[in-house]
């Protein structure tokens, strides 16, 4: 593999691959993770698969959720983790196993870009530079956090986004070293991680903005492309987070932030963190690579990037803790994050990068240090490992016999912990009460359905007397109907559902729901961003070097 003036070698990979695949063999050989959300993560799996399998396309309604009413989860929900198991399934693999398969492959995907990370960083000093890029994959992948969420809380949606964390970075040091190869390493990888994770998306858009603030102000060329990279991410993107942001206001992600996932609740004391005894401990390492950062910095205090990187480690430990209550409360979208101690997400990425660094320059000349050093964050992560439980003998029956789209809407199952994505007129004791059909209030017109699925429904009333129909299916932006051909404006009830208004007589009726108005603007942007930055491949690089020439 060649990136610029140098050639990674295959063999840097084989020691983080090899580590990669033991973060993942108890879900390999014992199963899926039954931890905190298993059963929303693989309902939401589910049906994303069956959105995919009609026809929806981009998907983005749950059409079995409550009972067959539905739900605009997937405009909201980021769909990088679900759509690539779902495409496993459609080759006919099990949804738990292709479930692990994503798993895995995010894994050693993540140890890959910390190895290309932190030796673009360091550079041309081989083969210190490949081991203490090894070390610092090792420490990233090991990190209990990490772990945690694949192991114990099921957030694949988080783990996929910090797996693919370092991929963005990368892209940003080759562009400041003068790489055309950045842009697109950029563009591509912080597309991918807003698709993977909105909050991840969002911490990963701050990073990058303080990093080219800080580090890009004498580049104005390298600034320029950093900026147009991130553009076109955010055009790549704009399919899923224009409709996410525009729409946010029809569901309730209000209930996001209440109770029990108010921020005020749920700061952790500094005791708690560096410790094993809890689930969001993370050991002795962090607090040890903190601690030596600080003392190699008084000996060496022109070492700008670990100063940086120490820098931003101790900001995510103090928003962990409830000194940060003020910065929480007048951030904009911080509140979201529900959890402060979903700061340990990026805290394990810049302390990965910390341990590079300072393996490079203080041990990476002592002979077995580097297997010293991966055995002791081995042993560090232990603990969390052995908390790993696979789901049982019951449960694997239960989703082989239930968790199927019929199953999701006859056993009432929920794809989220709240109803974050119910719609915001929806009256959810309606969807419990009454079975999922056509007709669902009295005094609705008997109808006769020819043909019917969760986004279209074709089907035949006759009234002798103007009334109205009302329709098993939660009113949002997108539901359109025709009456014998003539499109008419939907309705809603006052139970939040579809209503239609029928004049007498008999007549042919035809219900589908699009893709809402801002999703079908954000895939035309990313559609033309997409031409854009094909062409822009294709023409750049000539562009860079002619500038760099002048």
């Amino acid at each position: 593999m060649e990136f610029g003036y140098k050639k990674l070698s295959a063999n840097i990979f084989t020691i983080p691959l090899i580590i990669a695949l033991v973060v993942c063999v108890q879900p390999i050989f014992m199963g899926y993770p039954m931890g905190h959300d298993w059963i929303f993560e693989l309902v939401r799996i589910v049906e994303y698969h069956d959105a995919l399998s009609s026809g929806q396309g981009l998907p983005f309604w749950g059409g079995n959720l409550y009972q067959g009413f539905g739900s605009p989860i997937f405009v909201f929900y980021a769909p990088l983790y679900v759509a690539c198991t779902s495409l496993l399934m459609m080759a006919g693999i099990p949804v738990t196993v292709a479930a692990i398969a994503v798993l895995v492959f995010f894994t050693m995907l993540a140890a890959v870009g910390m190895t290309c990370l932190v030796r673009e960083i360091i550079g041309r000093d081989k083969p210190k530079a490949d081991a203490a890029a090894q070390v610092a994959a090792a420490v990233f992948v090991l990190a209990p956090y990490f772990l945690a969420n694949m192991l114990i809380r099921n957030a694949s949606a988080e783990f996929v986004a910090l797996c693919l964390s370092p991929y963005p970075l990368w892209g940003l040091v080759l562009i400041y070293k003068g790489n055309h190869r950045g842009l697109p390493v950029l563009a591509v990888s912080f597309s991918l991680l807003i698709l993977a994770h909105n909050l991840t998306g969002l911490t990963m858009a701050a990073v990058l903005s303080v990093v080219i603030f800080l580090q890009f102000y004498r580049k104005p060329v390298e600034s320029f492309q950093a900026v147009i990279a991130i553009l076109f991410a955010l055009g790549l993107s704009c399919w899923f987070w224009l409709s996410a942001l525009g729409l946010k206001a029809h569901v309730r992600i209000d209930e996001m932030t209440q109770g029990k996932f108010d921020f005020h609740n749920n700061f952790t004391p500094i005791g708690e963190m560096f410790n094993y005894g809890g689930l969001f401990a993370i050991g002795w390492l962090i607090p040890m690579l903190l601690l030596i950062s600080v003392v190699a910095l008084v000996r060496d205090r022109k070492n700008t990037a670990l100063a940086s990187l120490l820098a931003a480690g101790l900001v995510f430990v103090f928003l962990q803790t409830d000194m940060s209550t003020l910065i929480w409360e007048n951030v904009p979208l911080l509140s979201l994050f529900q959890f402060p101690w979903r700061m340990l997400g990026p805290l394990s990425l810049v302390v990965a990068l910390m341990s590079g660094l300072l393996f490079h320059k203080y041990l990476s000349h002592w002979r077995f240090s580097k297997s010293i050093i991966i055995m002791l964050v081995v042993a560090n992560a232990i603990p969390l490992m052995l908390t790993y439980e696979p789901l049982s003998i019951e449960h694997q029956q239960f989703i082989a016999a239930s968790l199927n789209p019929q199953g999701v809407s006859q056993q009432k199952l929920h794809a989220t912990v709240l109803d974050e994505y119910l719609p915001s007129t929806a009256n959810k004791l309606v969807s419990e009460r009454v079975p999922a059909g056509i007709v669902i209030l009295p005094r609705s017109i008997p109808a006769i359905v020819q043909w019917e699925s969760n986004t279209n429904i074709y089907f035949e009333v006759e009234t002798n007397r103007p009334g109205v129909l009302h329709v098993a299916r939660w009113y949002f932006p997108g539901w359109r109907v025709t009456v014998d051909g003539v499109e008419q404006r939907v309705r809603i009830n006052q139970y939040g559902a579809v209503q239609i208004d029928i004049p007498v007589g008999r007549h042919y009726v035809q219900l589908w729901l699009t893709q809402p108005a801002l999703r079908q603007w954000g895939v035309w942007i990313s559609a033309i961003t997409v031409i854009l930055f094909i062409l822009f491949l294709l023409t750049g690089r000539r562009f860079w070097n002619v500038n760099k020439e002048v």
